[in-house]
């Protein structure tokens, strides 16, 4: 078709930041992670259907008569797991998660039964993003190398763009895994379990996925307070206790005391000859830990 330059001009949906020279915000990674539940049927809802899901088997004909005592029973012994879990298939929770680097965004892809809405790299022009730093580097020598790399990988990805010869697609690609992301995520109730229980494991998942993975949880229990006891943050990480000792685990830290110093092991299977608290920046991350719990505990 010919061009025609009497059509309408488009506003288009991104900020124009042409020759804008890149500048970057060094934000501590932890403590600025953020996840909001923006989305969940409060408990009327659940009453209304759940009674009726949950004891279908032996009904001769759909009804809805049950009483209000009847209804939480229903409600509750889905959540204690004494009804078929479909139920919890039925429950959307709709979450915003914010303030992850890529590495993180991964570890939230591999769970292929959500949904995702993200922020994008293909035309938002990325030359003011912030950047997340790893608390063990903040506290280490390198910290200052760190930042002058980063800020060079923007200016040179800004440069690139500002050609008009080289697509904002190919001149990410210089782009590090530390820069900030953020990403709607659609799970229901019973997939966002399995997503807390596997990321809250603190042997073998990073840092950032515990604290994603108890603020999840957080906002859960905040909706739903009557499932609290579903997860137990002082039990072992047993993935990792059963698999260390076979030699086809990720042998990474060794064990944290106490809740998983309860098999006997070799320092040499494990690639860091300490546990997780003893790296740098260790501290930070057992903080804002305990802070969670007090949190969850006081709900």
């Amino acid at each position: 078709m010919p061009i025609n330059n009497k059509l309408d001009d488009l506003k288009s949906p991104v900020t124009n930041r042409r020759h804008e020279k890149s500048s970057t915000k060094f934000l501590e990674h932890l403590s600025n992670i953020e996840v909001e539940l923006l989305s969940a049927p409060d408990l009327q809802e659940l009453y209304e259907y759940i009674p009726r899901w949950g004891t279908a088997t032996w009904n001769d004909k759909p009804h809805n008569s049950y009483i209000e005592t009847e209804r939480k029973e229903v409600l509750q012994d889905m959540f204690d797991g004494k009804i078929l879990p479909s139920a919890m298939e039925t429950i959307n929770l709709v979450f915003l998660v914010s303030n992850i680097d890529k590495v993180d965004v991964t570890h939230l892809l591999r769970h292929r039964t959500m949904s995702f809405s993200a922020i994008c790299s293909a035309d938002r022009d990325l030359r003011h993003d912030d950047c997340l730093v790893k608390s063990s580097i903040s506290d280490s020598e390198f910290i200052n190398k760190y930042e002058k790399l980063v800020s060079e990988c923007k200016e040179l990805y800004a440069d690139m763009v500002d050609t008009d010869e080289i697509s904002m697609l190919d001149a990410r690609t210089i782009l590090p895994t530390c820069l900030e992301h953020h990403y709607y995520c659609r799970a229901s109730l019973n997939d966002s379990l399995h997503f807390i229980r596997q990321r809250l494991d603190r042997q073998i998942q990073p840092e950032s996925d515990n604290i994603v993975a108890l603020q999840m949880w957080i906002e859960i229990v905040k909706k739903y307070p009557m499932i609290k006891s579903l997860i137990n943050l002082s039990s072992p990480d047993m993935w990792y206790v059963k698999t260390a000792p076979t030699g086809r685990s990720s042998n990474i830290y060794m064990p944290e005391l106490p809740r998983n110093d309860v098999f006997e092991y070799k320092k040499q299977w494990f690639l860091y000859k300490k546990r997780r608290d003893e790296m740098l920046g260790g501290k930070l991350f057992i903080s804002l830990w305990n802070s969670l719990v007090k949190e969850l505990e006081a709900l």
